[in-house]
């Protein structure tokens, strides 16, 4: 798969993959201010991830899905919405484990080129290599490797990771209107990590 996702940005790339150090990666941002911090309500994305759970029985292999929707903006902070479903694979090392659906809203901070690059440097002794393709950027941190679209905004440009344990990919989906996403019974966290939540309707956050 991830194969055929690089193959693609390639033959679609006017330029041939080039290698990188984080100062290029960091100028080629740099460039990218604008379209890295756009960000507006109702922006939207897709991500399916596969997460491989050992078990007793062998791994068990559960299907995530998250349309994620920027809400509002306030300040430097976004409201995001996460309408999340979990589907474990029918088979004897996913007994116990059940399909479930939920909504979840949380803050994010606003996307800003600083930020993004403040997150570079963090990782930055962590990462074995760099290539880009046009705008598509390929990084291997450690176990991981992450693609990068920078035509994209900051919100929804990692259009995949892959590491030993999982796999996920992005898709760009059109933007929603915030009025139609029903938040009359989601879990409210103070982040996207955040253990801190809380369940109710919280349908007057939009206004």
């Amino acid at each position: 798969m991830k194969a055929l996702l690089i193959s693609s940005l390639l033959i679609s790339s006017t330029s041939f993959a080039q290698a990188l150090d984080v100062p290029a990666l960091k100028k080629l941002m740099t460039q990218k201010k604008a379209v890295i911090e756009k960000i507006n309500p109702g922006m939207s994305k897709k991500l399916s991830t596969t997460t491989r759970i050992p078990t007793e029985l062998g791994p068990c292999e559960l299907t995530e899905e998250l349309v994620q929707t920027v809400l509002k903006i306030e300040g430097e902070k976004i409201i995001v919405h996460s309408k999340e479903k979990y589907t474990p694979a029918a088979t004897p090392a996913c007994a116990g484990f059940e399909s479930s659906e939920v909504g979840v809203v949380f803050f994010d901070d606003v996307p800003s080129l600083d930020k993004e690059l403040e997150d570079l440097d963090a990782s930055a002794k962590d990462i074995t290599s760099i290539s880009r393709a046009g705008d598509v950027v390929t990084m291997k941190i450690a176990t991981s490797t992450l693609v990068y679209d920078f035509n994209k905004p900051a919100f929804k440009n990692l259009i995949s990771i892959k590491d030993t344990a999982f796999s996920t990919t992005s898709t760009d989906i059109s933007d929603i209107d915030v009025n139609s996403i029903n938040l009359q019974k989601v879990l409210f966290c103070e982040s996207v990590d955040s253990q801190n939540c809380i369940e109710g309707d919280f349908s007057d956050i939009l206004f």
